[in-house]
C-alpha cells in the first residue's frame, strides 16, 4: 500500500515537471 502511494506521488511529481518543462519550452519559443 505504501509503495503504491509513493509511486503515485512520484508520478504526480513527474507530471508536474513535464508540464513545467513544456510551458517553459512554449514561453521560450514564443520569445
Amino acid at each position: 500500500m505504501g509503495g503504491a502511494k509513493r509511486f503515485q506521488g512520484l508520478t504526480a511529481t513527474l507530471a508536474v515537471n513535464l508540464v513545467l518543462e513544456i510551458s517553459l519550452d512554449i514561453e521560450y519559443s514564443v520569445l
